[in-house]
């Protein structure tokens, strides 16, 4: 059982899953019909309804006797949850060859990957842009327009 620490706000799946009701009533017959949707948990450990601990969130991949408060998951962790156990690192290691932009330290997840954009694109060297007869272009556009511009002459 992995168990991991909420670092940021959350849209994670849970178990028991979070559910969002739709109800519709059909105009020909009058009755009421229900849709049930699986959606995303919010979890923010800024708001204490959420907590699981003092001033904590704590979720795990499994039920435990040992922590009945431990908020359930489905999927693979969050960039920003911090682990607690060696199972949780082993899990943590495990996304981190499948996806480049992970890393395991005090940064978040979002600040990483802009670092990681931002490197990529300085690497990138910048091509001199080219004309394209762009230039001649405008020039004969421009030219275009002064002529319709200019006042015409009309005989009587």
């Amino acid at each position: 059982m992995a168990r991991f620490r909420l670092k940021e706000k959350h849209y994670i799946l849970t178990d028991p899953p979070e559910e969002w009701e739709q109800k519709e009533t059909d105009q020909q017959t009058g009755r009421q019909g229900t849709k049930r949707y699986k959606v995303p948990r919010f979890l923010d450990p800024g708001d204490p309804s959420h907590w699981t601990g003092p001033g904590e969130i704590i979720v795990s991949t499994k039920l435990s006797p040992q922590f009945p408060r431990d908020i359930i998951f489905e999927g693979p962790p969050t960039p920003d949850m911090e682990p607690l156990d060696d199972e949780a690192i082993e899990l943590l290691r495990g996304n981190e060859k499948k996806d480049p932009f992970l890393g395991y330290d005090d940064r978040s997840y979002s600040d990483r990957l802009l670092e990681k954009l931002h490197e990529a694109a300085m690497s990138q060297p910048t091509a001199p842009r080219a004309d394209d007869g762009l230039a001649s272009q405008i020039a004969e556009l421009k030219a275009q327009i002064a002529a319709l511009q200019k006042p015409t002459v009309t005989r009587r």
